[in-house]
């Protein structure tokens, strides 16, 4: 099978979305298919200056060169099949047009909320907001949702439009949770159209992996509010016998560690921005991960990553996270934002019998539904029904 596979990078290479689209990628070639790629990055945009960057912006509900160089690449190439994984804010929705004229099926993969909340988030005030879900995202633009900017709101509130005009074109959309897919049919997406396809991850570990002699805490994410990281400290502030890794960089960090060392916190530890290879050292020497995200991950690749080393999860109860983890079985939820009940589900963490156990069906969890021969099922399932329809 020929595949495209469409992507637009916002400039940070190791965000989800592009570690899922290099994956995807990856996994298809292995497999024997042809795989073509055609990629954007804002961040060259942004880096060629202010004006480029606004010229690209009224481009982002339909950038006609994009679609002249796409349907020229499908009619030269002739794919079976396109995969577009995101469009915001150099390719646009001119993408589905050029396959449309081209008469090539497509598949699109809901990575986050954008075409319904124009900071992609369903986030306001550092809180879970569903506003827009079901109506226009005008609110969002009034509330200056997106960089605190009513400007900024409009672009994405015209690409919005934009791609509304072709929303029946692809002819599966692939959401990453059911809590998702419940989002997106609300929201209008057509609902025998969204299918469910959780990412995969590789087999980092190939087994489970021994806990440590002594209770030992990760959190893996960025530092910033709405990922829960107060929550994390003021809970670990009251957990004094556990220790506590923190993994990642954001607007809060110099902060926080100064919180810490004022509070005499040496129990807590953090460890900044880690590579790929050092951040699977970091969960293999764990005991359990920790995510006490406060707003609606639509995924979370690091809990599947924790599942495939055998490590129990506790998470906030929210969004994609409580589909993943099931309470009591591989992992325990506690209520978002609450550090008391944060504290409950880690004292039942120090119960070595439970915690070896949730870890077992972790791994059991990986296996049967987040490896890499899963999701290639899933995918291939998905593309090989597209080409029956063949193109809108």
């Amino acid at each position: 099978m020929k595949v495209l596979v469409i992507h637009n990078e916002y400039g940070q290479k190791g965000g989800g979305e592009h570690q899922v689209f290099m994956a995807e990628t990856e996994l298809l070639r292995r497999h024997g298919h042809e795989v073509l790629t055609y990629a954007q990055s804002n961040l060259d945009v942004l880096e060629r200056g202010r004006l480029a960057t606004i010229k690209m912006l009224f481009q982002s509900r339909f950038n006609r060169t994009v679609y002249h160089e796409l349907r020229r690449l499908c009619e030269i190439e002739k794919p079976d099949v396109v995969h577009v994984h995101n469009f915001w804010f150099s390719i646009s929705p001119s993408v589905y047009a050029a396959c449309l004229d081209s008469g090539v099926p497509v598949v699109q993969s809901l990575h986050n909320f954008r075409t319904i909340c124009v900071n992609a988030l369903l986030l306001r005030d550092g809180k879970p907001c569903e506003d827009c879900v079901g109506r226009t995202a005008l609110k969002g633009v009034l509330k200056r949702c997106y960089h605190g900017s009513r400007i900024h709101g409009w672009f994405v509130y015209r690409m919005q439009r934009g791609f509304r005009k072709l929303i029946n074109v692809p002819a599966y959309y692939l959401a990453l949770t059911e809590h998702s897919r419940d989002i997106f049919v609300r929201s209008g997406f057509p609902s025998d159209r969204v299918w469910v396809k959780n990412n995969f991850v590789a087999d980092h570990f190939a087994g489970i992996t021994n806990l440590p002699s002594k209770p030992r805490a990760l959190f893996i994410g960025s530092l910033m509010t709405h990922k829960g990281i107060r929550t994390l400290l003021d809970a670990w502030g009251r957990i004094p016998d556990i220790e506590l890794v923190v993994v990642g960089d954001g607007e809060l960090k110099d902060g926080l560690m100064e919180l810490c060392r004022s509070k005499d916190l040496t129990h807590i530890e953090f460890r900044g921005y880690l590579n790929p290879a050092e951040v699977m050292k970091e969960i293999r020497q764990c005991s359990f991960l920790v995510v006490p995200s406060e707003w609606y991950e639509t995924f979370g690749l690091i809990v599947v990553e924790a599942f495939s080393a055998g490590k129990p999860v506790v998470a906030a109860n929210i969004g994609a996270l409580g589909r993943l983890v099931e309470d009591g079985v591989n992992g325990l939820l506690f209520n978002p934002g609450d550090a008391t009940d944060l504290i409950r589900c880690v004292g039942l963490m120090r119960d070595e019998v439970l915690a070896k156990s949730m870890g077992e069906c972790a791994r059991k969890c990986y296996q049967q539904r987040y490896s890499e021969n899963v999701g290639y099922r899933n995918l291939i399932e998905v593309y090989e029904k597209a080409t029956l329809q063949g193109g809108s």
